[in-house]
Formats: structure tokens, C-alpha cells, sequence
């Protein structure tokens, strides 16, 4: 089935490249949440987008973002700016890595005040399961 998709306004200030083929894509293949993740200096940035379908269309919506920071990560003002808005952080020791979920509410002023200026390197979607979800909103 072909999708006409509509992407809230919020989505496009990521600059993700491709990113109205690849919500039609997931439209296609009914997935409700996928995640499109790149690289910003040292930080790894998640965009969450919330796919609503309806007959022959959808509606794309942005439901935040994660950061993924390595423990070897000098703790700065941008460091500091993930830790007032994140909603939940889960650190992983195997990885050294901890993950920083923020709300819509706060996602792209994270992600223009740690990317300075520059556009994220985007890789492709991926799906996100319900449970990724409500670690995003902090439940």
C-alpha cells in the first residue's frame, strides 16, 4: 500500500536526509515507533517519531530524543544540559556508555545546543518496541 505521509514541523529541524521516504517506508510496513540515530561530535542522538496510520495516509510525530554518552565523556555544559532535561538516564558499565531519554519538549533545543551548528551524520530507521518508548518517557 502506498502512504501519504505528513510530518509534524518539529521533525524536519533535524535535518535527516530522507526523512519523508523513510516514515513512508515504516508506514508500509505498519510499524507505529522507529528511531532514526546519528553521530554529533562524541555524542550518539536518537529522534523517536511516532507513526499514526490511517487508510492511504499516516501522521508523523516527534516523541524525543536520546543521547548515548561515553563515561569517558569530559563533563561540560553540554553534559550538564542532559542531565536537567533528561526524563530518565540509564547507564550500561559493560559499554561505558550511559543513555540520556529527553521529551519532545526539550529535543531540539538538546540537539541544537550539543550539535553546535553542525547537522548530525544520520544513519537509517530502525524500529523501537513499546518498551523503548516508555524509557523515553521515563516510566
Amino acid at each position: 500500500m502506498s502512504y501519504e505521509c505528513r510530518l509534524e514541523p518539529a521533525i524536519n529541524k533535524f535535518k535527516i536526509k530522507n526523512i519523508e521516504e523513510a516514515v513512508i517506508e515504516a508506514a508500509a510496513l505498519e510499524l507505529e515507533y522507529v528511531k532514526v540515530c546519528g553521530a554529533c561530535y562524541e555524542f550518539t542522538i536518537c529522534v523517536y517519531i511516532h507513526i499514526s496510520l490511517e487508510p492511504g495516509s499516516c501522521w508523523a510525530e516527534l516523541v524525543g530524543v536520546s543521547v548515548t554518552v561515553s563515561s569517558s565523556t569530559e563533563v561540560d555544559e553540554r553534559v550538564h544540559l542532559l542531565f536537567k532535561h533528561a526524563s530518565l538516564i540509564v547507564s550500561n558499565t559493560s559499554t561505558g556508555t550511559s543513555v540520556f531519554y529527553v521529551m519532545k519538549e526539550h529535543s531540539l533545543g538538546v540537539y541544537y545546543l550539543l550539535c553546535r551548528g553542525i547537522s548530525a551524520e544520520w544513519r537509517g530507521y530502525e524500529p523501537v518496541d513499546y518498551e523503548e518508548i516508555k524509557e523515553l518517557a521515563g516510566e
